[in-house]
């Protein structure tokens, strides 16, 4: 399971979400060819996991531990043939150029708790409707202990190029203290195991803020990482979400702990900082780059790219979130999954039954592309500020030459006045080539300061 978002992360999402309706809108007079065109990118929902982390509020559904159980394996074959139908009810239009999808993510919930069956049929059906490139990046999230060698080595046989695991913590008391269902142990066999099956492109999630984790704690985990050589790592900062268990044992604002497990409390918010600063001092130091708010990837000194004025950069950044960054279109599949495509966000049901009775009850082909627009319309004003809102999050930022093209200049100049402050403060910079960026760690770290300042 993914862990949440970081504090910056979450409140840029929150605001995202205020402006944009679950049903996101056409902006109507703003539809550039790019939004409407074609997606190359593609994001599968596995939604299924052994037990629900303490932390968790994604669209999950908790199958326990008899995955090998007539019933469960009835449940997974019925909402991969869901996820089958939604792809191939999914329209492209006939006189669009074709366009082989560049990036596929099997995210989750535990997409590594399928059989490689499974998986090979969601794969197979997504190739035969809108076909992979051969260079594609083709990612699946994996938690240790649901994988050996033979399951790894099959997933690579299928085609997938790149991994994400789960790993939160190198610490025994942190991984139980949130719920995790893995031991450290597992983790570095995991590692073990997809390295044997041909893995290179390995990427780690880690939580920082988790109970009783000290700062000590806490550089333990980001050595430990670090001694594996992953070529990514995302380091995210533990929210405390309604409707989780934490939700109900933790209430950071006073300190409250009522966990009937008597948990530790968690870090104070001045801690949280000084976790947000490690990270980057820690992983920067040992040849990482900082290239999104919670994204490091490792450089490859025998292949040096040098981009423009964001200076030196590692091949290993994530193509596919990349994609949502730059706001480009992309399919989305599965429970819970959201697609972008024609100008149109669409939000899938977040629960299995409804999901599954949604896919048979017939869905309109157009709703998935978006091609019809609703009544009613958004800003261009708002536009962008979720261009900046995307776009900030990453070390290249945004152009101002791109945006003077896209919004104009008078749209454009509203919104540099108001970043002006944050420029003065040290929170964004503005290169001599126009690039409009936060800094790092700073102005990674106060993003959400930057970018409500968009709203007044």
């Amino acid at each position: 399971m993914r862990p949440l978002l970081c504090g910056a992360q979450r409140a840029v999402l929150l605001l995202l979400l205020l402006l944009l309706p679950r049903r996101y809108r056409v902006v109507h007079g703003f539809s550039s060819p790019a939004l409407c065109s074609r997606p190359s990118s593609a994001y599968i929902h596995i939604p299924f996991c052994k037990q629900r982390c303490f932390y968790c509020d994604f669209p999950i559904k908790v199958l326990g531990h008899g995955l090998a159980s007539p019933s469960v394996q009835q449940t997974i074959s019925k909402y991969v043939e869901a996820l089958k139908t939604e792809m191939d009810i999914t329209e492209t239009r006939s006189n669009e150029e074709p366009k082989l999808l560049e990036t596929v993510y099997v995210g989750g919930g535990t997409p590594s708790v399928l059989d490689p069956e499974h998986l090979e049929q969601i794969l197979s059906r997504i190739d035969k409707k809108f076909g992979i490139s051969k260079d594609a990046e083709i990612s699946i999230e994996m938690d240790p202990g649901t994988f050996d060698k033979q399951k790894a080595a099959s997933f690579k046989k299928l085609g997938f190029t790149r991994v994400s695991m789960g790993v939160q913590s190198f610490n025994e008391r942190s991984l139980k203290a949130c719920g995790r269902g893995h031991s450290v142990q597992e983790v570095y066999d995991g590692i073990s195991s997809l390295r044997a099956a041909g893995f290179h492109d390995i990427s780690m999630d880690l939580i920082s803020g988790l109970p009783g984790e000290t700062e000590k704690c806490f550089t333990h985990s980001l050595q430990s990482a670090v001694d594996l050589s992953p070529t990514h790592l995302s380091v995210y900062d533990l929210i405390i979400e309604d409707h989780t268990a934490f939700g109900r044992w933790f209430d950071p604002s006073s300190n409250v702990n009522k966990s009937p497990m008597k948990l530790p409390s968690l870090p104070g918010e001045n801690l949280a900082g000084d976790f947000y600063t490690l990270s980057h001092d820690f992983l920067t130091s040992r040849g990482y780059e900082h290239y999104e708010i919670s994204n490091y990837a490792k450089l490859d000194s025998s292949h040096p790219i040098d981009d423009d004025d964001v200076g030196i950069v590692s091949p290993f950044h994530s193509r596919h979130n990349t994609m949502y960054w730059d706001r480009r279109p992309f399919y989305g599949f599965g429970m819970g999954a959201t697609s972008f495509t024609g100008g149109v966000r669409l939000a899938r049901p977040r629960n299995l039954e409804a999901y599954l009775d949604w896919v048979a009850n017939g869905i309109d082909p157009k709703q998935l592309t978006g091609w019809e627009e609703e009544d009613g319309s958004d800003s261009t004003w708002d536009t962008l500020v979720e261009t900046f809102m995307v776009g900030l999050r990453t070390r290249r930022g945004v152009m101002d030459s791109c945006l003077r093209r896209d919004f104009g200049d008078t749209l454009v100049d509203e919104a540099l006045k108001r970043l002006q402050p944050h420029v003065r403060n040290g929170l964004v910079e503005i290169t001599g080539k126009g690039r409009i960026r936060l800094t790092a760690p700073r102005g990674f770290l106060y993003s959400n300061t930057v970018l409500v300042s968009l709203f007044k």
